[in-house]
């Protein structure tokens, strides 16, 4: 099974499902499934900015869940809000890393360690 939120059913099962954490940078959006691989999709909108904007939030955000061992049986949605395309990588990174730990889907112990694989 692959490790990304593709369809537009899951996107909008893990919508009017899930559970919302945000910081002033992010939303992020959960969805408990059974003891399965963890999944997470991406959703940048056009209000991030033009496409090599939003393609380069998404390749910061990959690049961020590369080294993150996510607890299995989740659906995870990340959505970028626009002050994300001018925000620091390091601060990208610490805010993601703290909604992920806050919501329950990666051990806060193991942040950074381990590999995602």
């Amino acid at each position: 099974m692959k490790r990304h939120v593709t369809l537009k059913k899951d996107f909008i099962a893990i919508a009017r499902q899930g559970r919302i954490w945000h910081s002033h940078l992010l939303l992020l959006r959960t969805l408990e499934r059974n003891g399965q691989q963890a999944r997470f999709g991406l959703s940048v909108s056009k209000r991030v900015g033009k496409a090599t904007v939003r393609n380069h939030v998404k390749r910061r955000l990959r690049e961020i869940l590369r080294d993150v061992s996510l607890n299995p049986g989740w659906d995870i949605v990340i959505t970028a809000r626009p002050v994300t395309a001018t925000s620091r990588f390091s601060v990208l990174k610490d805010e993601l890393l703290n909604l992920l730990a806050t919501s329950g889907v990666v051990d806060p112990k193991g942040l950074g360690r381990t590999r995602y694989v």
